[in-house]
């Protein structure tokens, strides 16, 4: 679902709007594609796996949004959003936008779904605490068999 602002933006952002799509279709997996201007969020092309709703087109950038801090630094980020925050973890790789003046503009933002990623996280800590476990179990039934055949 597309969506975005019908106010005028700058030509480097109106071109990101427009090849966003294009840029979309180079990922293996889906993605979400969100762009900005310098305060609010002015597109956004979500990824059928990702209802994104806390970075809708026209929600005004503040607080600790990432995309304010890659325009406070003027560079790229990328982060891993933990599960507890949205429902689902996601990787988020923002860059800022340049026009042809080399002034900033605005970022663009992918990210996708990191469900698959992170459970497969969970189901090894629950192995791995499991395994723990019966080999706690097993040591305690060595001991104890020790003691009986002394």
């Amino acid at each position: 679902m597309v969506n975005s602002t019908l106010t005028k933006q700058d030509p480097a952002l109106e071109a990101m709007m427009k090849f966003a799509p294009t840029i979309k279709s180079c990922f293996f997996n889906d993605v979400t594609i969100s762009i900005s201007n310098l305060t609010e969020v002015i597109y956004q092309l979500n990824a059928t796996d990702i209802n994104n709703n806390n970075q809708s087109v026209g929600k005004p950038l503040q607080g600790q949004d990432p995309m304010l801090e890659v325009i406070r630094k003027k560079k790229p980020i990328q982060l891993t959003i933990p599960k507890e925050l949205y429902g689902f973890a996601m990787r988020l790789a923002i860059a800022p936008i340049f026009n042809d003046a080399n002034q900033l503009v605005g970022t663009i933002s992918v990210s996708r779904n990191n469900s698959d990623q992170s459970n497969l996280v969970d189901v090894a800590k629950t192995f791995t605490e499991s395994s723990n476990q019966l080999n706690n179990s097993a040591n305690e039934l060595t001991s104890l068999s020790n003691t009986l055949a002394h």
